[in-house]
């Protein structure tokens, strides 16, 4: 019996009608197969030095591709092997690799050999390669090792900058076999005719690439800044004069009386694996060669809070004590560090003390100059001699509220 033709009845007849007259189509349909087969190789391979690197937040910058000629830099612009990225006055841009960024300051010149392999002929990068391969950099003083997971900054100029502030980093200078090794928070300087000098503690530029990658590093640097200039006059000579006589004695090579009482603070509120002479001493010789108080307070694992804490104890004791009468001789009172506690006590960790690659040495290069930061109001009245400090402290827990011991760095 046969039955009306229905239009479905042409669903599996084909025939030149329809998408397959277009060839268009069916060329992109087999370019776009083609191209994630390559993807899935290359991902598949696992070789970082075969990915792609585009540029991201460009400003004022050029590409010199291996041919010699200029494209004006754009975001998402795919910078292929041998180019060079060029930044102008004012410029900036970011080279992203496979989960990597490079971000290139103002007046740098970068030429990117592969996914791996680039070099940097003047100027600055910040590195972060928390999400990302290993970064072989080439300089005039030598070969800048990244691996993947740490952020580091180098800078040209009269001498090369290493500075890490995640992971480790390395540095074989040029022409030399010599392979310098720089931990977490430590930067070390390099000439580009000698051999690169010891590490020593980071020193802070609170820039913009800083303040975005190393915040709590930043922020923490202030407040301890802030501290040792409320402490530079009579509540720095309070603090001295509380401390033990060993404390002061080996803290007097440490600058002003701000410096001087800061340091004997962050080392009562360490948390290092050594003992409290030990830690001062490191404290004092790490910012006579130029580290700043963040970086110093992170390695010796002594928290902004339980400075203030300790700080606080003193100047605004909790039973309501008269704070110690600075205007004449007085004993000396130890309860604001009480016994001395074992080398064995505290907990280490990341930041429990100096990385393998320094020692301390006695005399310093330079000392940083501190950077002004906002400070707290006062919310009780406080005496005029330590008004000062109280102000600086008023947000502070009190000393019944030991704060929870945690490493100091946490970068987004």
């Amino acid at each position: 019996m046969s039955r009306p033709c229905r239009r479905a009845d042409d669903v599996y007849v084909t025939d030149s009608s329809g998408v397959l007259r277009d060839w268009r189509l069916v060329f992109a349909a087999g370019l776009a197969v083609l191209t994630a087969a390559v993807v899935t190789l290359v991902a598949r391979t696992g070789d970082p030095a075969t990915a792609d690197s585009y540029l991201g937040e460009v400003r004022n910058a050029v590409v010199v591709l291996a041919d010699g000629s200029t494209v004006t830099a754009a975001d998402g612009q795919r910078v292929p092997q041998g180019a060079t990225v060029r930044t102008g006055p004012g410029g900036a841009a970011t080279l992203s690799t496979a989960g990597r960024d490079v971000y290139l300051g103002a007046l740098t010149t970068v030429s990117v050999a592969d996914g791996v392999h680039q070099r940097l002929e003047r100027g600055q990068v910040m590195v972060d390669g928390r999400g990302g391969p290993q970064l072989v950099l080439d300089t005039r003083a030598g070969t800048t090792d990244v691996p993947g997971g740490a952020v580091v900054r180098v800078e040209t100029g009269p001498v090369l900058r290493l500075a890490v502030f995640v992971g480790k980093a390395s540095l074989t200078a040029a022409g030399r076999e010599r392979r310098t090794e720089v931990g977490q928070l430590y930067q070390v300087l390099a000439s580009y005719t000698a051999l690169p000098g010891a590490p020593t503690v980071l020193a802070l530029t609170d820039d913009a690439w800083e303040q975005r990658l190393a915040a709590e590093l930043v922020n923490a640097d202030k407040d301890l800044t802030s501290l040792a200039r409320g402490l530079a006059g009579p509540s720095g000579v309070t603090v001295l004069r509380a401390a033990p006589v060993r404390y002061e004695q080996v803290s007097t090579a440490a600058g002003d009386v701000g410096e001087r009482a800061l340091s004997v603070a962050v080392a009562q509120a360490s948390r290092r694996d050594a003992t409290l002479a030990d830690t001062l001493s490191f404290v004092t010789t790490a910012r006579g060669e130029g580290g700043s108080w963040g970086a110093v307070a992170a390695l010796v694992n002594a928290r902004v809070t339980a400075v203030s804490a300790l700080l606080d104890a003193l100047f605004a004791p909790a039973d309501g004590g008269t704070p110690p009468d600075v205007a004449g001789p007085t004993p000396r009172s130890t309860d604001l560090f009480g016994p001395q506690p074992s080398a064995s006590s505290g907990s280490g960790g990341d930041g429990g003390g100096p990385g393998p690659s320094y020692s301390p040495r006695p005399g310093g290069s330079r000392s940083p100059t501190p950077k002004p930061s906002a400070s707290t109001s006062p919310t009780q009245p406080a005496d005029d001699l330590i008004s000062t400090v109280v102000g600086l402290l008023s947000s502070s827990p009190s000393p019944a509220a030991t704060p929870r011991i945690t490493p100091l760095l946490h970068l987004p």
